[in-house]
């Protein structure tokens, strides 16, 4: 519609696209109708707990399928990370922390999982006196900087550590293609962008505790 009608909107997709709608022609009519970056929520590089935990549905073929066509059409993507599902082994870390290293993705944010209430997962954590905090008159708290589990895989230290080194990674990996963004007119690495990041800083990002 924005074609049709000559409109010089520009627009994002902040709050994700599903990666199972994206093909090559819809890429290439969102670059031609405006669009200026896309977030996609990748969740985790371990289809095991991609699609079995947080049942996603998207194999890791997709995924690069998804983000190589963005960047053939050069959209600017940014891949949503979580860490700490329910049932998460340090192997399922690994897988996330290579398939970040290989993505062609602008950027990243690595969110801790948050179990959230009314959903099966949240369930299942409470059953199993998983959770950390339970607060029944605050079950629509979101928080995910900070872990709310303690699972037989892990404690919450370490899904701190495991949030840190992805971060570290993905900056070890991909660091040319993001000053080429950062000065990038435009670009979705900007001072905004590094102002959440510095903020970030104080949930522990950078902290040796």
């Amino acid at each position: 519609g924005f074609i049709e009608r000559e409109l010089n909107i520009k627009y994002n997709f902040h709050n994700g696209l599903s990666l199972k709608t994206i093909d090559a022609e819809l890429t290439q009519l969102m670059k031609a109708s405006g669009c200026t970056s896309v977030c996609l929520a990748v969740e985790s590089g371990s289809e095991r707990i991609r699609n079995g935990v947080y049942g996603k549905n998207i194999s890791t073929k997709k995924i690069f399928e998804v983000f190589n066509l963005l960047r053939k059409v050069k959209i600017p993507t940014v891949g949503y990370f979580m860490v700490g599902a329910p049932g998460e082994k340090r192997a399922d870390f690994e897988e996330t922390k290579k398939l970040l290293a290989k993505l062609p993705a602008s950027l990243v944010t690595v969110s801790i999982y948050t179990p959230y209430p009314e959903t099966e997962l949240y369930d299942e954590c409470k059953k199993n006196g998983w959770l950390l905090e339970y607060a029944p008159d605050d079950e629509n708290r979101v928080e995910m900087f900070t872990p709310m589990l303690k699972t037989p895989d892990f404690d919450p230290k370490d899904i701190i550590a495991w949030q840190k080194e992805l971060y570290y990674s993905f900056i070890w990996h991909h660091w040319p293609g993001l000053i080429k963004e950062a000065i990038r007119p435009g670009g979705i690495v900007n001072l905004d962008a590094i102002g959440k990041f510095i903020g970030f800083a104080k949930f522990g990002l950078f902290s040796n505790k």
